[in-house]
């Protein structure tokens, strides 16, 4: 489905606010003293039926800001790209395990007091459009710092450059070993880029299937809980075990979804818990 299916429908007002944070602990926190790095999460949550089927549309609210002296890109531009990005990786017909289809919707209010987040014209989209020279580099660039705003965590595998080792506990190049550790240990988790779109670097990132579950199951523990679901939506319908790659996820999701009703349907929950 395309947004000006649904455009007429959307309701002013979202259905669910997300206003969170993210934080990963550094490799050189200690008991007393933990040092970690925080990554903000905000969007805004609509749920739409169009023509019987349903959309999920998680939307971004930006300020553009001038963080040098130097020339910056000019407003216009980067609104494009921005958009761009966001279609061109998020927007493409994706659905959600749930079976909803997921769309990404980029907003840049004209009053910076209603934006969530800010973009730089001079440091974060130069390097966006000058480290690559080619478009779909750029938008992989661009794509990674949306989804960061999504919630979707940073794959990027992490090498160490400086004495002091800073980087996160996850997506290390190498696993953290004590000073007086003499035993050599083998890189057992060693992270290997697999060119998601969270990958930085990647110039072909995709969004994955992991990535989509991740945002709708962490919008859902933030509190999200969509309305009940008409017989035949595909939020109960047309979701099959092996979608999730194993039954035990398969039944999780759906139960879940099941009791989260106004009214339970004790027959679906019962033939949920069979299969």
């Amino acid at each position: 489905m395309r947004p000006d299916q649904w455009e007429n429908l959307r309701q002013a007002e979202p259905d669910f606010s997300v206003q969170s944070e993210l934080r990963e602990v550094a490799g050189n926190s200690t008991p007393r003293s933990i040092e970690s790095t925080a990554q903000m999460v905000r969007y805004d949550v609509r749920r739409i039926k169009v023509e019987g089927r349903w959309v999920q549309e998680y939307t971004l609210k930006f300020s553009l800001v001038n963080d040098s002296h130097t020339e910056s890109i000019d407003h216009a531009t980067c609104v494009e790209k921005v958009r761009a990005a966001a279609d061109l990786y998020f927007n493409q017909g994706y659905r959600l395990p749930s079976g909803e289809q997921f769309h990404v919707r980029v907003e840049f209010p004209d009053d910076p007091e209603n934006a969530d987040q800010t973009i730089s014209q001079d440091s974060s989209m130069q390097a966006s459009l000058l480290t690559y020279t080619d478009v779909e580099g750029s938008d992989a660039r661009l794509a990674r710092l949306l989804g960061l705003h999504l919630g979707i965590l940073d794959e990027t595998p992490q090498q160490r450059e400086l004495e002091k080792d800073e980087r996160g506990v996850f997506y290390r190049d190498d696993m953290p070993v004590s000073k007086n550790q003499r035993i050599p240990i083998p890189r057992r988790n060693r992270v290997y880029g697999d060119e998601s779109v969270m990958w930085l670097g990647s110039r072909s990132g995709r969004l994955l299937p992991r990535h989509l579950a991740r945002l709708e199951e962490s919008t859902r523990a933030y509190g999200f809980r969509p309305e009940a679901a008409d017989a035949g939506s595909p939020t109960l319908a047309a979701i099959r075990p092996e979608d999730f790659g194993s039954v035990a996820q398969w039944r999780a999701r759906t139960l879940d979804t099941l009791l989260s009703q106004k009214d339970i349907d004790v027959d679906s929950v019962m033939d949920a818990l069979r299969r």
